[in-house]
């Protein structure tokens, strides 16, 4: 024991014990150096937050990654509507148009300067009326269905001479026989007759003197640039129009329009408080349409004129514009929904969903602008629009 302390004096080495010290190499104390409590506690609080913020990714990753595909539809969105009672119908308004049509009817046969016009064109004219006069001879119309195509005078037979003795009797000027034949009865009628015209009392009926017209009181108007005062005439010229006894009406459609308007669709045309009923009897390209336009021309839903008694009303001169409504479709009664709550199966029957999501058979009757009359459905009932029906169907 002497021989290790002495050894280890030599060296210059000493031993103790210390609790605040360690034995270095020198001899001398080295401070033994300590972690600091604080600093160590948010080092392990970090690595803690960072693992668990990691391990968290990754199990939504997990889910993300693994979850089923959701059902399709699920995500789609739907309002609900109630059933009502109600009407359904379809209409267009539009402008009617309404026009007197004059059509040629007859030629003028009378030769040499016109001397006279008629005054008052516009007013129907009956039998025995003034037309014009050429060389200051009267140009009259009468009734009747076989036109004139000779001269008449005394000896002369046919039933071109029974239907003047038939206009003669009708101004109560013949009393004779009307059995077509040419007297000295018919002439002395004949000058009565040219007496109070004021012209010529020669006897006899020029070709040209008449213009037989099937139907009278007519509206005859004469071409006004051919039977003008001082024009000369060589006979032959269609120069007198007859109009047509009842006015025509017709609507302007545009391609939209002529895609939904059919024949014999009814049309109501107001006038003032009243209403005129007519129906769609043609639908073709007019004269001044263009493009894929159309007209469709009326006709009167009963009886020969679509304005009857009221006619006066559409002007003389061009055309005359009424509001008239055109029924696309008839008025359907039933229960009333959205055409968006309506569902076709893959046998194509329609069906509404219910807002518990139960599926219900349902049979159309009209649909008109977004609505649809429906039967087998209670009025009342909630339904989905639009409808989203359930893996679950059944009444």
């Amino acid at each position: 024991m002497l021989g290790s302390n002495r050894q280890l004096e030599s060296t210059g080495l000493h031993t103790s014990q210390s609790t605040n010290g360690v034995v270095t190499e020198s001899g001398s104390k080295r401070p033994q150096q300590h972690s600091h409590p604080v600093k160590t506690s948010v080092a392990r609080l970090f690595i803690f937050l960072s693992f668990g913020l990691i391990g968290a990714l990754v199990a939504l990753a997990g889910v993300w990654v693994f979850a089923p595909a959701p059902e399709a539809g699920t995500d789609r969105t739907f309002t609900t509507v109630t059933a009502v009672e109600g009407v359904v119908q379809s209409q267009l308004r539009l402008d009617v148009s309404a026009i007197w049509v004059d059509v040629p009817t007859a030629e003028n046969q009378s030769k040499g300067v016109v001397t006279g016009t008629d005054q008052n064109p516009e007013r129907p004219k009956l039998s025995g009326d003034l037309l014009y006069s050429v060389n200051l001879r009267p140009v009259v119309v009468a009734q009747g269905n076989i036109p004139s195509f000779r001269s008449l005078s005394e000896g002369d037979e046919g039933a071109d001479v029974a239907l003047l003795q038939e206009f003669l009797a009708s101004k109560g000027l013949f009393f004779g026989k009307q059995d077509g034949k040419f007297r000295s009865d018919s002439t002395a009628a004949v000058k009565l007759w040219q007496k109070s015209l004021g012209g010529p009392t020669d006897g006899q009926v020029l070709f040209g003197d008449i213009v037989y017209i099937d139907t009278l009181p007519a509206v005859i108007t004469a071409d006004p640039k051919l039977i003008a005062k001082g024009v000369t005439l060589s006979g032959g010229e269609m120069a007198l129009r007859f109009r047509k006894p009842t006015p025509e009406f017709s609507i302007a459609l545009s391609k939209k329009q002529r895609d939904s308007v059919q024949r014999g669709q009814n049309v109501e045309i107001e006038n003032g408080g009243e209403s005129w009923k007519a129906v769609v009897s043609e639908i073709g390209p007019g004269p001044e349409q263009s493009g894929d336009g159309a007209i469709a021309t009326l006709k009167a839903a009963s009886g020969e004129s679509i304005c009857a008694e009221r006619c006066d009303v559409v002007g003389s001169q061009g055309h005359s514009s009424f509001r008239g409504v055109i029924k696309l479709m008839d008025s359907i009664s039933g229960v009333i929904l959205p055409s968006a709550a309506l569902i076709t199966n893959g046998a194509g029957q329609t069906q509404i969903v219910r807002d518990n999501g139960v599926v219900v058979d349902v049979k159309v009757l009209g649909s008109a602008n977004g609505q649809t009359a429906i039967s087998g459905l209670e009025t009342g009932a909630i339904v989905r629009a639009p409808g989203q029906p359930k893996n679950t169907q059944g009444k």
